[in-house]
């Protein structure tokens, strides 16, 4: 669960980012009430943004085989890239 903090108490920075921990891996920054932004740390973030892509491309290729995409076996695959088996 994310811990929550006005937008302003960014003027204290060091303090808002202590509270980026392992175990609250986000701070939930508000404005007027409603979360505006989200600190995290940079690797957190490159992970939730790998574990996205890989999702995307994914639902990209389940989409296509529902719409009719010819599936290829390894073989099909390696003489198509003219790759012996």
């Amino acid at each position: 669960m994310a811990i929550t903090v006005p937008i302003s108490e960014l003027r204290d920075y060091n303090k808002v980012t202590s509270l980026i921990t392992p175990e609250n891996p986000e701070v939930e920054l508000t404005l007027h009430g409603r979360t505006k932004y989200v600190l995290t740390e940079s690797k957190a973030y490159a992970r939730e943004k790998a574990r996205q892509e890989l999702h995307d491309m994914l639902q990209e290729s389940i989409d296509a085989v529902e719409n009719g995409c010819k599936l290829y076996t390894l073989e099909e695959s390696m003489a198509e890239l003219g790759i012996n088996v």
